[in-house]
């Protein structure tokens, strides 16, 4: 299982015990910012699941300055829902990822995802994420310290996340989130797809 979402969802449904193991992410290829600008960030496909309308309604609301990378059924709709501050950018270059996410305030990640690559991307960064408090990212976030969970899905609980973010800024120190990202590269990745393996190996042997 690539999380222990993932887990319970297979033994609810398979009665089975299984293994967790996050997926690798090349941790490598981001560098840490320790300064930002003045704006927060959405990485994804523009597709409901994920809800980018949370995102748009929340700073609709706020009005705080929101980029939004990623292409997706919902950009147009999402185009035409959002206030002047929020700035949809499509479809964009890694580079262009890359930049962003060093210099944002936060990543912001309102959906469910059994793991979520994205998030541990903006982590090796050096960047909080402020999230919804379900699904993989559970596995992947210390609360307080290298993010922010949110416990309702709406506009107004990201609201109270962002908020929640902005009183305890100074808490958050990059190396120390990038430090963590490194939990789940693709180097440990692999250490430890070896390491189940040969656990495997030896009970199969053995029995």
């Amino acid at each position: 299982a690539n999380s222990s979402f993932v887990q319970k969802r297979i033994q609810k449904y398979y009665r089975r015990d299984s293994i967790v193991l996050p997926p690798p992410v090349e941790t490598d290829h981001f560098e840490i910012s320790e300064g930002f600008e003045d704006y927060y960030l959405w990485m994804g496909r523009l597709v409901h699941y994920k809800r980018p309308d949370i995102a748009v309604d929340a700073f609709n609301t706020m009005g705080k300055k929101l980029i939004m990378i990623g292409d997706g059924e919902e950009i147009q709709s999402l185009r035409q829902r959002a206030n002047d501050n929020i700035e949809i950018m499509g479809f964009q270059s890694f580079e262009m990822l890359q930049e962003k996410l060093a210099n944002c305030q936060a990543l912001i990640f309102p959906g469910v995802e059994d793991a979520g690559i994205i998030p541990i991307e903006a982590m090796a960064s050096g960047k909080p994420v402020i999230a919804f408090n379900k699904g993989g990212l559970k596995d992947t976030i210390v609360d307080g310290k290298t993010g922010v969970f949110f416990d309702k899905q709406s506009a107004a609980g990201l609201i109270s996340g962002v908020e929640s973010f902005e009183s305890k800024r100074d808490q958050f120190e990059p190396h120390y989130i990038a430090s963590q990202s490194q939990r789940f590269s693709k180097h440990n990745f692999k250490l430890a797809f070896k390491r189940i393996v040969d656990e495997q190996l030896e009970l199969h042997c053995s029995s």
